[in-house]
């Protein structure tokens, strides 16, 4: 993280008057140079006044309430965590800008007088209140937009309206560069600290990098926790079914997950898989998982409710015995841990509860064990599955689920 040691830099050069204040005049003359707001200005001051305690604190407070109606409505497992961060982060800043106020003691810029009593400017509390503020709402709300436009149009907003205030507060003579640029880096620090905290609490999405510290809509938290920007499981990749003509390379394997795949196929049909039979395996469950998540999803719909419940999953009487077959079978191969791995989906409008995701190792076995004995129905002496076996094998799948 840059943002720690710059902010630490730009601290010791304000204490000890080092050569970097010598910036200060030339960048605000830039500034107030270009600007198109004459100084005092009622727009240059309203954009200053954005970092006003009275203004970011209750869009905060609104953000935080959002999260917590949200998440204990999705019935998250840990829904205070995110709001407790990012509020807590809140209240680390006038801990931590009031003392370095004193301490620095910076003056103001041009003929600014600071009235009696005021400790200095650096850094800006103005600019650390709004950057903060519209930061940590931004992010509590943020797993919660679904529209990919929607969510790139909040994030610039707020980092054009945190650079607005920034320049507003330079230009209307209120502090140096350097006091507004100490802010956002200290900001930027809390901000990554909070997301940090939440995120490895509940785990961190790989597709966004976003901590999944509030999740997506109506998903409940379930320690690996989900990323509503990206609707995938944390640690997993977004999924798509793979349309005709293209191929999605599986996920890679460790090697005594590989060894435990090819014992599994071995008691459950004395069959022989490689590497390249895994990959279509792979993409094989990942779509029939999808598949009855689909249904699953529509009868939910229709009893009106948000979350899908186990008896939602359309599991037929074949795929229930190959489920109990495979409890028995996992009790000398081990394979449900990696299962749980295995099982990705793309986003849902409505999130499976956590009773019905601690079903999918299970699920998952039980559809591969019926896929084993297919194989060995479409050709009862094949021993390594061929291109043409898997293609029929899913044709009979496709039309069964």
């Amino acid at each position: 993280m840059l943002l720690l040691p710059l902010f630490l830099l730009l601290t010791w050069q304000e204490a000890v008057r080092g050569r970097l204040l010598a910036l200060d005049e030339p960048l605000r003359t830039a500034i107030a140079g270009r600007s198109i707001w004459p100084a005092g200005s009622p727009l240059g001051h309203f954009f200053a006044d954005l970092g006003n305690v009275g203004v970011a604190l209750p869009v905060l407070g609104a953000a935080l309430a959002f999260a917590v109606l949200r998440g204990r409505l999705a019935g998250q497992r840990h829904w205070w965590l995110p709001p407790l961060g990012y509020a807590l982060a809140m209240v680390a800043v006038p801990l931590i800008v009031d003392p370095l106020k004193a301490a620095i003691g910076r003056g103001g810029p041009g003929s600014l007088a600071l009235p009696p009593g005021y400790p200095g400017l650096f850094p800006s509390g103005h600019a650390a209140t709004a950057m903060l503020a519209y930061g940590a709402a931004a992010l509590l709300v943020l797993p919660w937009v679904r529209s990919r436009a929607a969510r790139r149009a909040l994030g610039g907003a707020v980092v054009l309206g945190n650079l607005a205030v920034g320049v507003a507060l330079v230009y209307c003579g209120y502090h140096w560069p350097l006091d507004v640029a100490g802010s956002w880096c200290l900001c930027g620090v809390l901000l990554s600290a909070a997301t940090l905290v939440t995120g490895r609490a509940r785990g961190r999405c790989a597709a966004c990098g976003m901590a999944a510290g509030a999740l997506g809509p109506g998903v409940a938290g379930r320690g690996r926790g989900w990323c509503a920007g990206e609707g995938v499981r944390v640690g997993e990749r977004p999924y798509a079914p793979p349309t005709a003509g293209t191929s999605k390379e599986a996920t890679p394997m460790p090697v005594m997950a590989v060894s435990r795949f090819e014992r599994f196929f071995r008691v459950a049909a004395e069959l022989d898989v490689d590497k390249s039979d895994l990959k279509r395996y792979n993409d094989f469950i990942s779509e029939k998982l999808y598949d009855l998540l689909l249904i699953a999803e529509a009868t939910a719909k229709a009893n009106g409710r948000d979350v899908l419940a186990p008896w939602d999953l359309p599991i037929s009487k074949g795929l229930q015995e190959s489920i109990h077959r495979f409890r028995d079978i996992d009790q000398e191969v081990e394979l449900a841990p990696i299962l749980q791995q295995l099982a990705t989906y793309p986003p849902m409008d409505r999130a499976p509860s956590e009773e019905t995701e601690a079903r999918f190792p299970e699920i998952v076995g039980g559809l591969s064990l019926a896929l084993a004995h297919t194989f060995k129905i479409i050709d009862p002496g094949v021993k390594n599955p061929q291109t043409k076996h898997w293609e029929r094998a899913i044709a009979i799948f496709d039309l069964l689920l």
